[in-house]
C-alpha cells in the first residue's frame, strides 16, 4: 500500500558521497522519487549529508541538505563535461531541491551548475562556463550521446583553437537517464560567444 514514512537521514561531517548516495538509494526504490543528486548527475567526493523524509509515494516531502566539498560533478551522457575541485549544497525544501555550486573548475576555468529538480523528475539546470578551450567544447558537443541531435548538424572541424564563453540551460522532466530523448522530455538551449577563434572545416 501507499504508507506513511517518516525518516531522518543523518551522516557525520566528512563521508563518502558514494556512501550517502548507497544509504539513499533504497529509499528511492522504496518511495519511487528521487532522494539522491538530480537524476541526470553523477557526484563523487566527500560531503554530509542531513535530511528528513516524510510523506508517501504520492505525496512525498524533504527537508535538509546534501553538502559537498572537493567534489566532482558531471552530467550523465556528456562527455568531457566535467566540475571539479567543486564544493557547494544540494538544499531539498518540501518537494523541490537546489543545486549550485560555490567553487569548482571546468578545464581549468571558474564554472558553476545552478539549478531546481523536484522530487517528480522536473529538472532546470544552468551551466556557465567562460574561457573554455574551444576544442573541449567541440568534443562536447560531437562525442556526447545527450547530444545526439545537436552532434548530427554540427560540421566535421579541424585545427581548432581559441577560447569561448558557454552557457547553456538543460531542462525537462526525467526519473532515469535511460529514458532521456532530447527535445522530447528534454530540452538544451544555451549560447556559445566565441572568443578570437580559428578552425577549419572538413
Amino acid at each position: 500500500g501507499d504508507r506513511y514514512t517518516h525518516l531522518h537521514v543523518r551522516s557525520s561531517k566528512n563521508v563518502d558521497l558514494n556512501v550517502a548516495e548507497h544509504v539513499l538509494s533504497p529509499l528511492h526504490e522504496i518511495l519511487c522519487f528521487m532522494v539522491g543528486p538530480v537524476p541526470i548527475m553523477d557526484i563523487e567526493g566527500r560531503g554530509n549529508i542531513n535530511i528528513k523524509i516524510e510523506g508517501t509515494k504520492k505525496d512525498p516531502h524533504i527537508w535538509g541538505d546534501f553538502n559537498f566539498n572537493n567534489t566532482s560533478a558531471e552530467f550523465l551522457e556528456v562527455n568531457n563535461l566535467k566540475l571539479e575541485k567543486a564544493s557547494g549544497n544540494l538544499c531539498f525544501n518540501n518537494q523541490t531541491a537546489h543545486f549550485r555550486n560555490e567553487t569548482g573548475v571546468m578545464h581549468g576555468q571558474p564554472a558553476t551548475i545552478d539549478g531546481v529538480c523536484s522530487l517528480f523528475g522536473d529538472l532546470d539546470f544552468n551551466v556557465s562556463a567562460n574561457n573554455q578551450n574551444l576544442k573541449d567544447l567541440y568534443e562536447i558537443l560531437t562525442t556526447s550521446p545527450m547530444l545526439k541531435d545537436i552532434t548530427e548538424i554540427i560540421p566535421k572541424l579541424t585545427n581548432i583553437n581559441g577560447k569561448t564563453n558557454l552557457e547553456m540551460n538543460i531542462k525537462g522532466k526525467l526519473y532515469d537517464i535511460n529514458d532521456l530523448k532530447i527535445n522530447e522530455n528534454v530540452v538544451l538551449s544555451g549560447e556559445i560567444k566565441l572568443l578570437n577563434n580559428s578552425l577549419a572545416a572538413e
